[in-house]
Parts: C-alpha cells; structure tokens; sequence
C-alpha cells in the first residue's frame, strides 16, 4: 500500500462519520455484553441459593464418635450434600449465648441444645420432593434424632428462580435482536452516505471484491475498537460494583467477565462483518439511476 492510500485510510478511521459510527455500535454492544453479565450471573446466583439450602440434623444424645464418623462418611458419600458442619452440643449453647445475648442454660440448668450437623444441598436435589425423600431417609438413621428444613421456603423459591430465570431469558433475546438491529441500521447509514462512491468505482470496472476489501476491513477495525470499548467500560462497571459487595465476587467471577468479553468480541466482529458484506451487496446491484430513487 503506498503511503498516500496509508494515509487515506488512517483519515478514514478519524473521520466524523467511523468516529459516530464507532461510538454508537460500543454503546450496543455494551447493552448485550450487561445482558450476557445478567443471564450469567442469574445462573450462578441461581446455584447459590440453591447450594446454600440447609437441612440440619439434630443427633441423639450419648451419641459416640465412632457413630458420628460413620455418619459423617456416608453423607459425604451420598451424593446429595454439598457441605456439611459439625456443631457440638457446647458450640450450639455457645452461638446461642452470642446471639441473644444470655445463656439460656442457666434458666433450665442444664445445657438445652443437641449436637447438630448442618447440611447444604446440591444443587440437583433441592427441590421439594429431592429434599422431603432425603429427610425421610435420613429420619431411619439411628444417629439421628430429628431433621429440619423449610419445604415451603424452598419451593417459593425455586418458583422465584425459575420465574425470574424465564423472564430474563425472553429480556435477553429481545435486547439481542434489538441490539441486532441498531448495528445494522448504523452499518447501514454508513455504507448509504458512500453509495455513490461504491458506484463510482463500478463504473470504472472495479471488481464487487476489490470494493468490498476496504469496507469489510473498516467494519473488523471498527468491530474490534467496539468490543474492546464496551468490554473496558463493562470491566469499570462490574468494579465498581465490587466495591458495594465482595460477595458479588462469588456470582461475577473472572470465568464470568471472560464469556461476557468473548461474547461481546464474538457479536460484535460477527455482526458488523455480517451487515456490511450484506449492505454492500445490496448497492452493488444497483444500477446508477436506482440510487437517486432511494
């Protein structure tokens, strides 16, 4: 390329229009990379919950440590406990004490709390029905004495989840067809305003690839710059989200703003390559009196 085409090209990445252009197209793409960061971060907020589902299991008194052993390692090895936490007849009376503020031992006299083992959930059994079966199974333990959860709380909220998880969804493809359609319209704005230089080179006998070349290559440049923009913008966002929260680390990890970015680079290369190829054609097959009619 010599230095004066160089030189055009550089002016056309400076020009109002490419800058306008630019602009527009990383505010869209920062819409569908928020709804991505959303329908992600709905998930693993979903599995959150869900795996923070506790069932305690109050253990007999007198019971021995070879029992509770035996029990501890078939839970690990049941398939539907996550977690599960130990909690001694002295750590309950203890966290008891903390948390209202006087012992209620010396009321009875006596230590009123039993030994307990907290469980969470997988996140695959913690439907109603998963946990009602689990609690009855568990109930035939010798070792145990009584299971507790909150059936009804964990059905209203799997409805919650779901219900929630729907409507995001359908938010989703309609900000993704939306956002569709602003790229295009940009695309196309653009390559209407040089319609008559696409003619121009026609009629001096320039091939439909040779015309293409230059747009398809602004449309990549003007992709990537737009990715990256949005992408910057989105990382300063999620940051200051941070600092309201740390758990929002937990839901917005790095694995999350890594698919969110590559979605982004992904749609944003895709489309604007899309829509300019597609854009283009239409004007290469007008003829020159068909452009003053449009």
């Amino acid at each position: 390329m010599s230095k004066r085409n160089k030189k055009a090209s550089y002016t056309g990445y400076l020009s109002t229009q490419f800058i306008t252009s630019l602009l527009s197209t990383t505010f869209v793409l920062m819409l569908l990379g928020t709804i991505v960061l959303f329908v992600i971060s709905a998930k693993k907020a979903s599995t959150y919950l869900k795996e923070n589902v506790v069932v305690n299991l109050y253990l007999n008194e007198g019971i021995e440590d070879s029992q509770l052993h035996r029990l501890q390692d078939d839970l690990d090895a049941s398939g539907f406990v996550k977690e599960q936490l130990y909690k001694s007849k002295d750590e309950a009376q203890r966290e008891a004490k903390e948390l209202l503020g006087t012992d209620p031992g010396e009321f009875v006299g006596y230590n009123p709390f039993m030994a307990e083992i907290e469980l969470k959930i997988a996140e695959d059994f913690t439907s109603k029905d998963s946990l009602e079966a689990i609690a009855t199974r568990l109930k035939l333990r010798s070792e145990i004495s009584d299971v507790v959860y909150h059936p009804d709380l964990v059905e209203s909220m799997n409805k919650g989840i779901n219900k929630f998880t729907l409507i995001l969804l359908a938010l989703a493809a309609l900000f993704t067809f939306i956002s569709f359609g602003l790229i295009n319209n940009t695309v196309k704005l653009n390559i209407f305003s040089r319609r008559f230089l696409i003619n121009t080179m026609k009629l001096v006998g320039a091939s439909w690839g040779f015309i293409r070349k230059p747009f398809l290559k602004q449309s990549f440049v003007m992709g990537i710059l737009a990715s990256l923009f949005a992408c910057i913008a989105l990382f300063f966002i999620v940051r200051w989200f941070y600092s309201f929260d740390a758990e929002v680390k937990s839901i917005i990890d790095n694995q999350t703003l890594a698919i969110v970015a590559g979605s982004v680079f992904v749609f944003g290369l895709l489309i604007t390559f899309v829509c300019t190829y597609f854009s283009l054609n239409k004007y290469l097959k007008m003829s020159s009196n068909d452009l003053y009619h449009i």
